[in-house]
């Protein structure tokens, strides 16, 4: 189970530090990132 993950010049993200729990939630508004966020974890 990841328990942290950072983020590097990914996508619309420059730096990016998210601590994660069993069950994570994203909630944002349209054009934030929620998508870009999921496919982190198709490049692990």
């Amino acid at each position: 189970m990841f328990t942290r993950i950072e983020i590097h010049n990914f996508k619309s993200f420059d730096e990016l530090s998210v601590n994660l729990d069993r069950f994570n939630v994203l909630v944002g508004a349209n054009a934030s990132g929620k998508s870009n966020f999921v496919q982190i974890f198709r490049f692990l």
